[in-house]
């Protein structure tokens, strides 16, 4: 498998900060569709319809993670 574009979470389920630059241009494209959905979806649909664009991009992110570096990792809990 190649490098991972995300790593490990510290803390909690799922995945860290990304490790390479298709992970910060995944990143960096869920924030333009979270301001692309703000701006035109929620104009048109309303608080509905933007909950649902925002849940398609959550599940868009969540794959391509999934898909890049593996499923998602445990954290430590913490201290002790």
């Amino acid at each position: 498998m190649p490098a991972p574009w995300f790593g490990p979470r510290h803390y909690g389920l799922g995945w860290g900060l990304p490790l390479r630059w298709q992970g910060w241009a995944t990143l960096a494209l869920f924030v333009v569709g979270l301001v692309a959905a703000r701006r035109l979806v929620f104009r048109l649909y309303g608080l509905p319809g933007y909950f649902a664009a925002v849940m398609l991009l959550i599940f868009a992110l969540v794959v391509v993670c999934w898909l890049t570096s593996g499923p998602p990792t445990r954290g430590g809990n913490g201290p002790g």
